[in-house]
């Protein structure tokens, strides 16, 4: 449906990073690895992600996954018109949110707020709560948090000091997005609703013990991470069940 003016777009890892000249795999790296590794083009004219996320801001239709939808509107504000772009051209407001597969849209608003913590992760860091209490876990989520910003901040020293040489270290790479991930890990534990989260321990599972941390009512946050202030919104779905 392009010829109507439908355009799709997704995340970062979606798109081709044409920003790093230097280095001979420019083109075989994504959008998602490129600003670790020195892209040029991240603020400006020519990142293929950025071109992609400027032709949907202008669109009339645009088709999206849930995924990227939770968390553009929760860390980018959102694919509206912002900053110039809407003061010359005005604001472009999404005025309609279509659902597809709408039975599970309360499963993935929860699945986005919650996480999952393994042993590997946590035993790295020393002691750590082997209970299901959520202010143990806050308090050495607290703790753990600056150990993994100052992490991050070496890895990114490190993929530096390859890049003025010309190369590029896909396991730094992968280091940094499983620190990044654990990073945002802590934080939704360390923000929790005290009675709004809940924790189960998994025993002898295949990456050993496991603990999940699961929103209870993930129906009180719809609005702010999936409606978000759009005035209507049409939930479609095969499979939806009777209120009762």
């Amino acid at each position: 449906f392009s010829q109507h003016g439908l355009v799709d777009i997704r995340g970062r890892e979606n798109y081709p990073c044409y920003g790093l000249k230097h280095m001979q795999t420019a083109g075989e790296v994504n959008c998602k690895d490129g600003p670790n590794l020195g892209c040029n083009l991240t603020q400006g004219a020519g990142c293929t992600y950025e071109i992609a996320k400027g032709i949907a801001k202008e669109a009339d239709i645009i088709v999206t996954s849930y995924s990227y939808w939770l968390t553009v509107q929760d860390k980018a504000q959102g694919i509206e018109r912002t900053g110039k772009d809407r003061d010359i051209a005005g604001p472009n407001p999404i005025e309609c949110l279509i659902l597809d597969e709408a039975d599970m849209a309360v499963d993935i608003v929860g699945d986005y707020l919650g996480c999952r913590l393994t042993e590997k992760e946590v035993s790295k860091y020393g002691d750590y709560p082997m209970g299901e209490l959520l202010p143990e876990w806050q308090d050495w989520s607290k703790g753990v948090a600056i150990e993994v910003k100052e992490e991050i901040a070496t890895t990114e020293l490190e993929i530096l000091h390859m890049q003025s040489k010309g190369k590029v270290d896909p396991r730094l790479v992968e280091i940094m997005h499983k620190l990044e991930m654990f990073q945002t890990k802590l934080t939704r534990i360390v923000n929790a609703i005290p009675d709004d989260m809940v924790i189960e321990r998994f025993e002898g599972t295949k990456v050993g013990r496991l603990w999940s941390f699961g929103i209870v009512w993930p129906a009180r946050y719809m609005e702010r991470y999936l409606y978000c202030g759009v005035p209507k919104v049409c939930a479609f779905s095969a499979t939806f069940l009777n209120k009762t």
